[in-house]
């Protein structure tokens, strides 16, 4: 993990791009998860601080050696869940908005059927 000092770091995850700026720690989404699903790549010149971690566990001799880390580490959490959030708000939007066309291309198909069992009988 990588805390952004300065600077920011574009991540890929799961074809949508974050901007990561100061504040901020590339990596925290993959250690919570145990798995690296996402990539990073500096977006401008950057200055970040080295966070060692290969378990929940490291975070406590993070915070035990640099407490101030444990203001930074959360700030930058709630700021990737923000951003996290913006992207599923933007997706619930779309779905919310197809789910509108299709009840309502039903609701037509539901209307329409009286007139068209109404013209089937005129050929019987």
């Amino acid at each position: 993990m990588y805390v952004i000092v300065t600077g920011s770091i574009e991540q890929v995850w799961k074809d949508q791009h974050l901007t990561l700026g100061p504040g901020t720690i590339a990596g925290l989404s993959d250690a919570l998860n145990l798995e690296y699903e996402a990539d990073y790549t500096v977006a401008e010149d950057s200055m970040i601080i080295k966070c060692p971690y290969k378990s929940m566990s490291d975070f406590d001799a993070i915070f035990e050696a640099q407490p101030v880390y444990i203001f930074g580490f959360s700030k930058g959490a709630f700021r990737q869940c923000r951003d996290v959030f913006k992207i599923y708000d933007s997706y619930k939007k779309r779905l919310m908005i197809s789910i509108a066309i299709v009840v309502e291309f039903i609701m037509n198909i539901r209307s329409n059927v009286g007139q068209w069992e109404l013209k089937s009988r005129k050929f019987l």
